[in-house]
């Protein structure tokens, strides 16, 4: 079977549809967290949601491992679907499964070991400890069950399945849209209701992924499990590694937000946490882009046809101004409306229609650095995803935290940070342009 559709037709056209549908299926993944939020504040207690907030902090950890997995998902079995080799196919997928699970059960034991010593660090309040700990006991656990659900879904996606992949994500969504209010509310189980209802849908999720990916040609084909994680490992972690390294760089910057954001109260964490979520949900095509902008990158790279190869990026830049624009101004109308939903006070309120005011523009900008990953990988530079997402969390993230909070307290600080990632998101878009007029390394 072949996935070598995008060397022809229209090319504007197969870079909006790869993103709008990559984008509507991250969105379904997003409206979980938006979800939670949403049932968590209708509890209106702000430590509850400054316990959410914080135990963002060790469930970012995992999502960065399963971002990384996913990205290698994308490059690695695109093209042994080209190619037409079942029983690689096989292997890859057996191969991907096990290492992602390994990784992933690794890194939950560790955070649940060590999530006291971590709450003293952050300096967070005994009591948004104790429910936060509560909450974290049952969603890591269930995380491994989520990486099936990611992984299924970005495997039907490459088969050009894109439907199928819908439908695990949207059905995800219903099941909690249905559950968590469920325990929540009717069962009076609160934050813990909602940690549950995550469980449950992870299991459900990851049956629907497996019996999607099933059907999928060569998937099925007999190969050793031993044999297909010691074949396959190396190949995975060589794009994974580095998509990690840039992911865990990113949880580096948002640990530092934490950690700017705790003196400043329970206030100042709840605006945080619902900001979070919003930008998730408004820039969501902004996170689709590798994945849906990689393959079409990597086929007409393979099919040496240059011009569509650039064609391809100018369009996507364009998608980033376009989109980016729409959901700022998204933002500014909506922000006051969610945030009185959510029931929270006037600072809070205060500091999240400032920071949407401000963050538009430079999350257009931001958004250019997401068009300079695909180049990264497709190029064969994948090291530069690192390099500018350490960047970004370290010269990018810190003096702008500290200048921002300085001058304007909480608002500034998230405002701040923002800015600095969007001095380094320019430099590292003028990069892949640059590296995009040039040959790609092979392997």
């Amino acid at each position: 079977m072949s996935t070598s559709a995008y060397v022809s037709g229209n090319i504007s056209k197969h870079v909006w549809v790869a993103v709008a549908s990559s984008g509507a299926s991250l969105l379904a993944f997003f409206l979980l967290d938006i979800l939670s939020l949403i049932y968590v504040s209708l509890l209106h207690d702000e430590p509850v949601l400054a316990a959410y907030g914080v135990a963002k902090t060790f469930t970012f950890l995992i999502s960065t491992l399963q971002a990384a997995f996913v990205v290698s998902c994308a490059a690695g079995l695109s093209r042994r679907i080209g190619a037409g080799d079942h029983f690689e196919i096989a292997g890859f997928v057996r191969g991907l499964f096990m290492l992602s699970a390994i990784v992933i059960a690794v890194t939950v034991m560790a955070e649940l070991a060590l999530f006291s010593d971590i709450s003293v660090w952050l300096g967070v309040d005994a009591s948004v400890s104790r429910l936060c700990h509560q909450y974290v006991q049952v969603v890591l656990p269930a995380t491994l069950m989520m990486t099936i659900v990611h992984l299924s879904t970005q495997i039907l996606r490459t088969y050009g399945r894109v439907q199928a992949a819908m439908y695990v994500t949207a059905g995800c969504t219903l099941f909690f849209a249905i559950s968590a209010p469920l325990f929540m509310f009717q069962l009076e189980m609160g934050l813990f209701g909602s940690a549950l209802a995550f469980a449950l849908t992870a299991i459900l999720g990851a049956c629907m992924g497996l019996i999607g990916i099933a059907t999928c040609p060569g998937v099925r084909e007999r190969h050793p499990l031993l044999s297909s994680l010691y074949t396959h490992s190396r190949g995975i972690l060589h794009v994974a590694g580095p998509a990690w390294l840039g992911n865990l760089a990113t949880f580096i910057g948002v640990a530092c937000l934490l950690k700017v954001m705790v003196p400043f109260g329970v206030a100042a964490l709840a605006a945080m946490t619902v900001l979070d979520r919003i930008v998730q949900t408004l820039y969501c095509f902004f996170f689709a882009l590798p994945n849906a902008l990689a393959p079409i990158l990597g086929q007409n790279l393979g099919a040496r046809e240059t011009l569509r190869v650039r064609a391809s990026i100018r369009c996507a830049h364009r998608l980033v101004l376009v989109y980016g624009t729409a959901a700022w101004l998204v933002g500014v109308l909506l922000s006051h409306v969610l945030a009185q939903f959510a029931g929270l006070s006037s600072a809070t309120q205060s500091m999240i229609d400032e920071v949407l005011l401000y963050a538009g523009p430079l999350w257009v900008l931001i958004g250019g650095e997401l068009v300079a990953v695909a180049v990264f990988v497709s190029f064969g530079r994948a090291w530069y995803v690192p390099v500018f997402a350490w960047l970004r969390a370290t010269l990018g993230t810190i003096p702008f935290l500290w200048l921002g909070a300085h001058l304007n307290g909480s608002t500034g600080a998230f405002i701040g940070m923002l800015a600095g990632n969007a001095c380094i998101a320019v430099v590292a878009n003028l990069t892949s342009r640059f590296i995009s007029t040039g040959r790609p390394k092979e392997g």
